[in-house]
């Protein structure tokens, strides 16, 4: 005899212009471990811009926030997923209940960004560093942080190694600024990503 298990999950309409909580979209099906459905959901979590990721025994998979398929990730082999959690810069966390490897698991769905900086004479002020994965030819940004917020201080492109190279003229001398090099990334189910923030002073 063949054992089945309904492995389903809900969204539903939160519309406060409607008294009841309405049902709009399912995913999953009976027991499956296809792309896309489940076998055993045991957590969820959503990203700030709404890409929902589901903890299914021992991979995470991934849909838009209206419940399209969009790609998964394994867990380590000796891994018990029993949580998980998306930070507010898209980083996914896995709580690992498994008692010889306990602890979390950190995935990053977005690229690291780095940045270094070095002050040269009259203002400028030269900012490099490198996307991984590689985008080569994406633009990147370079911004300063200012009272209202974060402001462009420049762009440049990636290069074959998905390196770039900037040199910035601050607008004051002797003066430190804080910035940081901001990357739009291109996949749709990817966060935006940024480097460490950084204070470098001008001469």
């Amino acid at each position: 005899m063949t054992e089945r298990y309904d492995s389903r999950i809900g969204l539903f309409s939160l519309d406060p212009s409607n008294a009841s909580i309405v049902r709009y979209h399912q995913l999953g099906s009976d027991f499956d471990s296809a792309a896309g459905k489940f076998t055993y959901p045991q957590a969820l979590a959503t990203a700030r811009n709404g890409t929902l990721f589901v903890l299914d025994d021992d991979r995470v998979e991934v849909f838009t926030p209206s419940g399209i398929y969009l790609t998964q990730f394994k867990l380590p082999p000796t891994a018990r997923g029993a949580d998980l959690a998306v930070g507010h810069e898209g980083s996914v966390y896995v709580a690992d209940d498994n008692q010889e490897t306990s602890g979390v698991l950190k995935y990053s769905p977005g690229p690291l960004v780095s940045l270094k900086l070095k002050a040269g004479k009259g203002r400028k002020i030269q900012m490099t560093g490198r996307v991984k994965p590689g985008h080569a030819g994406k633009r990147i940004t370079l911004q300063r942080l200012a009272v209202d917020g974060w402001r462009k201080a420049g762009r440049a492109t990636l290069d074959g190694e998905s390196r770039y190279d900037l040199t910035w003229t601050a607008p004051r001398k002797d003066h430190t600024y804080t910035v940081r090099a901001f990357f739009k990334d291109p996949h749709r189910y990817h966060d935006d990503r940024a480097s460490a923030i950084k204070q470098v002073k001008s001469r």
